[in-house]
Formats: structure tokens, sequence, C-alpha cells
């Protein structure tokens, strides 16, 4: 969640182009609940997308 924030972030707008990110946000907030689903989003918004993906990739 943090990486699509991020990439967010970059764009400044939400890529609405790929029909899966709103299916995977919706799982998301799902799983993690409100509250850490939002501190997630915050989180990416704040981070360096660079280090967010890797992360990712190295996990």
């Amino acid at each position: 969640m943090r990486l699509l924030a991020a990439s967010d972030g970059v764009r400044g707008v939400s890529d609405r182009s790929l029909p899966d990110v709103a299916r995977i946000i919706g799982d998301t907030r799902d799983r993690l609940g409100e509250t850490v689903f939002t501190e997630a989003i915050r989180d990416g918004l704040r981070r360096d997308w660079r280090e967010l993906a890797e992360v990712t990739l190295a996990w």
C-alpha cells in the first residue's frame, strides 16, 4: 500500500487506468482495517518511492 501511495505522490493523481488498483486497495483496506490502512497511505506519501520499491522487492 505504501508503494501505491508513493506512486500517486509522484504522479500527483491516482492511476485509474488499472482496474486492479481499486481491488487491491479494497482488499488491503479490509484486511488491515481503516486505521492501519490510513497510516500506510500517509507513510507511503511521505517516503521516497525508490526506498519503498527496494524494500518491497527485497521482501
